[in-house]
């Protein structure tokens, strides 16, 4: 199965272009040890599983985090970036004003559902959707983690949808992972 690369783009642009930022309700079940690789980004380190891959960006962004599914193609991803948020919002705020910004303007956007959550001792909220108008329909969950200095760290977990359940908590794992420079 092939995740379109375009699901990627909207949540990017979306994130852009609105200073905003969202995502879904990782699971609270503990997290199973197995094979992890590490990777660093602006002193914000993540583990995530052996068998995923790391795709560094040009021009030194934040790379993806994916579970590979054949010849230049995925079935599940994380990535993550630091926005700006002038408004210095909270956690619930962002995911609120994205995820109504997304309900407006996504084809295909139903709410899954949203929630709280605590990311390396920081309050975090999220939003899960179906994006069911890209080919293969996809599931996304977007995390908002306010840093207190005028920026937000939004991870974004996707999957195609019929993975999306056997994925996610694959994803969470990553994004529960995530670690703030001291």
């Amino acid at each position: 199965m092939r995740l379109s690369y375009v699901l990627v783009g909207v949540t990017v642009c979306a994130l852009t272009a609105n200073n905003k930022c969202f995502a879904d309700q990782p699971s609270t079940r503990p997290a199973t040890q197995s094979a992890t690789k590490t990777y660093t980004f602006r002193g914000h380190t993540v583990s995530y599983p052996d068998s995923w891959r790391l795709r560094e960006k040009p021009g030194g962004g934040p790379a993806m985090i994916y579970l590979p599914a054949g010849d230049d193609a995925l079935s599940a991803s994380w990535l993550f970036d630091r926005k700006s948020d002038r408004a210095q919002r909270t956690a619930e705020q962002v995911r609120d004003d994205i995820a109504a910004a997304l309900a407006k303007t996504m084809k295909g956007f139903q709410l899954k559902d949203k929630g709280a959550l605590t990311i390396d001792g920081r309050p975090a909220a999220y939003v899960t959707y179906t994006h069911a108008v890209v080919d293969p329909p996809a599931v996304e969950r977007q995390i908002f983690v306010p840093t207190g200095d005028g920026f937000v760290i939004v991870a974004v977990e996707s999957a195609v949808a019929s993975v999306w359940e056997a994925e996610s908590p694959k994803l969470d794992r990553i994004t529960r992972s995530l670690r703030f420079p001291k």
